[in-house]
């Protein structure tokens, strides 16, 4: 099961498109909590080829012989359909049960939690290691990393706007990648501007570690954008009005040859 929790105000001051004369920053949280059981787990779940899925876990029985056991979720969208933001706070939990062979039970189980970003669901960041969480909201996750995309990682992002933006004045930003994708699809493998998906990967030293079963593992997603993003503009510019009572719906943008995601592939550095 992938249960979503609504939306959450958090007041995070991140300006992202707009200028310093925007309204309020406004932020969000999106939490997803997968659970591992049978005929249950959502699409794009991935977990090494040791590792079974029975009734109510994912289990690793092991020799030792293996350098790694890993379990990879499922692309996770932020932001709105028409705005993302440059950053994100990240807190990743595992429950789970582990064992050690003999000579090495006084051992942790070794579980290295990591993240990856993208726009798309075919192009992404590398992954970068969460540390373990001391700075307090423990309940949202046992790892924790705050992260931000640097400016100098977005050089080309400010040439290509203006270009897009005379012909489109919506500063919508899936219109902008669709039209990126016809006009500059080169620029997608170059550079990632924006976080639009998460996803999380966590590993286990297969050396020595004889079970392990996982019961859940629960990411917490936390990001903000500048507040008149908040309103979505048409082609000329005009005030979109949201749906009153309803929740602002997530990015999803997808690549117009986007191939499938595949279950059992390796996790790449």
């Amino acid at each position: 099961m992938w249960e979503r929790r609504p939306s959450l105000l958090l007041g995070v001051l991140w300006a992202v498109l707009l200028p310093s004369s925007a309204l309020a920053a406004i932020g969000d949280a999106e939490v997803a909590t997968i659970e591992f059981k049978k005929d249950t787990v959502p699409a794009g779940i991935a977990h090494s080829e040791h590792m079974t899925l029975l009734a109510d876990e994912l289990a690793y029985q092991g020799t030792g012989q293996v350098p790694a056991t890993w379990v990879r979720t499922q692309p996770i969208p932020i932001g709105f359909a028409w705005a993302i933001p440059d950053g994100v706070d990240v807190w990743v939990s595992v429950d789970r049960r582990h064992s050690r062979a003999k000579g090495y039970e006084h051992l942790s189980d070794g579980m290295r939690p990591y993240f990856r970003y993208g726009i798309d669901r075919k192009h992404w960041s590398t992954w970068i290691q969460l540390p373990e969480n001391m700075n307090g909201y423990r309940e949202r996750g046992d790892f924790h990393y705050s992260y931000r995309i640097p400016h100098s990682a977005r050089s080309q992002w400010p040439h290509l706007w203006p270009e897009w933006s005379e012909k489109d004045k919506s500063w919508d930003l899936s219109r902008f990648y669709r039209w990126v994708e016809r006009e500059h699809p080169e620029y997608l493998s170059q550079e990632i501007a924006f976080i639009g998906y998460v996803q999380v990967l966590v590993e286990w030293p297969g050396y020595s570690l004889e079970k392990l079963s996982i019961q859940r593992v629960k990411v917490f997603l936390c990001w903000g954008l500048g507040g008149a993003q908040g309103t979505r503009l048409s082609e000329d510019g005009k005030p979109v009005e949201n749906p009153k009572g309803q929740r602002l719906p997530r990015w999803d943008f997808r690549l117009q040859n986007e191939p499938p995601e595949k279950d059992a592939t390796a996790p790449r550095r």
